[in-house]
C-alpha cells in the first residue's frame, strides 16, 4: 500500500517524498519516511493485523498487534522512567495496521558509551519498580498481547511461579507440541521443570513492569537522547525475567547490568536480588522456548541445556 494513503488513514498530514526500509519481523514492515515540510517519521506496518481476541482482553484502542504495541509503549512512557519515541499515529486501514513513530536520530558508533548505558541501567531498574495503576499487587496485564507472532495470555496470578507456568512456559510446551517440534523426552523434561519452578524461586517477589522483548536491536542508542526502547510486549513480571532476554543474544555493556542490578537492590533491598541466577535463567529460557516456536529446533538443544541446568 502506498505510504501516503497509510499517513492519511491514521491521520498524519503532508506529503511524503521519500522513503527507505528498515528491517522488520515477525510479519512487520518498517520504513522511515520524509514528509514533507516535517522532517522523518518512521512507519511500521502489520498485515491482515487484526486478531481474534481471547478472553475479552484487549488493548486500549483495539485488538491488533498495532494497538498493543502503541499501549505497550504508553505503559513504559507512563513511568517516566525508560525513553520511547513518541506515538504519532496508530490504526488500521484496509486489513493492515499501521503504528506511526517520531524518528530517533540513532547513532552508528559502537556501544561504549557507558554513561548513557549506565543511566537506561538504572532507568530500567526504576522501570521494573513501576507498577502501572490498576495493576495492583498481580503479576500479568489487563490486556493480553504478542511476543513476536506468539500470544501472550497476561490473564492476572498473585504469585509469580503460577503466572510463569500458567501463562508462559505451558502455552510454550502446549504450542511446541500442536507443532511437532517437540520430542517426547523433551516434552517430559519441560513438564518436570515446569513442576519444580515454585520450588525454585523466592516466595515474595516484587512485581513490576518490564519490556518484555529487550533484546539489543530493541534498544537504541541515540546521538544525544540516550537509550530508548522499541516494540515492547510488557507485562508486569519479575523483574529479573527481563534480564534472561538481555543476555541471551548479548550486546549490552556489562556496565548496564550492573548499574540495573545495582539499582534494583538499592531501591528494593537485598531481597530483591534473591536467586537472581536462576529467575534471569528462566527468562532466558522463556525466550528460547519462543524462538524454537517461531524459527524450529535449531533452537531446541540450548532450550534443553537451559532445562538440565534449571532441573539440577
Amino acid at each position: 500500500m502506498e505510504v501516503a494513503r497509510l499517513l492519511e488513514a491514521v491521520g498524519i498530514p503532508g506529503r511524503p517524498v521519500s522513503e527507505r526500509s528498515l528491517s522488520g519481523d515477525s510479519g512487520t514492515r518498517v520504513r522511515v519516511v520524509e514528509i514533507d515540510g516535517e522532517g522523518l517519521v518512521v512507519v511500521k506496518t502489520i498485515a491482515e493485523a487484526r486478531e481474534e481476541t481471547r478472553h475479552g482482553r484487549s488493548a486500549k484502542g483495539g485488538s491488533t498487534r498495532i494497538h498493543e504495541e502503541a499501549a505497550g509503549l504508553a505503559l513504559i512512557a507512563g513511568t517516566g522512567t525508560v525513553s520511547v519515541p513518541r506515538v504519532l499515529g496508530c490504526g488500521v486501514h484496509l486489513g493492515t495496521g499501521i503504528l506511526v513513530l517520531e524518528h530517533l536520530d540513532v547513532t552508528t558508533r559502537a556501544s561504549g558509551d557507558d554513561a548513557a548505558w549506565i543511566d537506561f541501567g538504572r532507568d530500567l531498574a526504576d522501570l521494573h519498580l513501576a507498577t502501572p495503576p490498576d495493576c495492583g499487587d498481580r503479576f500479568g496485564l489487563d490486556h493480553d498481547n504478542h511476543l513476536g507472532s506468539t500470544f501472550q495470555d497476561n490473564r492476572p496470578e498473585s504469585k509469580w511461579g503460577a503466572f510463569l507456568v500458567n501463562r508462559r512456559i505451558r502455552p510454550m510446551i502446549e504450542g511446541l507440541d500442536s507443532r511437532r517440534l517437540l520430542e517426547p523426552r523433551e516434552r517430559a523434561g519441560l513438564e518436570s521443570l515446569a513442576e519444580q519452578i515454585g520450588d525454585l524461586l523466592p516466595p515474595d517477589i516484587r512485581p513490576g513492569l518490564v519490556h518484555g522483548d529487550l533484546w539489543r536491536g530493541n534498544a537504541l542508542l541515540t546521538e544525544d537522547r540516550g537509550v530508548f526502547v522499541i516494540d515492547p510486549a510488557v507485562v508486569i513480571a519479575d523483574p529479573l525475567f527481563e534480564i534472561g532476554m538481555m543476555r541471551l543474544f548479548g550486546g549490552f555493556p556489562a556496565t548496564c547490568e550492573a548499574a540495573l542490578l545495582g539499582r534494583l537492590a538499592e531501591v528494593g533491598g537485598d531481597g530483591m536480588l534473591e536467586r537472581s541466577e536462576v529467575r534471569i535463567e528462566l527468562g532466558r529460557l522463556h525466550h528460547l522456548l519462543n524462538h524454537w516456536l517461531i524459527f524450529g529446533r535449531d533452537y531446541a538443544p540450548p532450550a534443553m541445556r537451559c532445562v538440565a541446568e534449571l532441573a539440577a
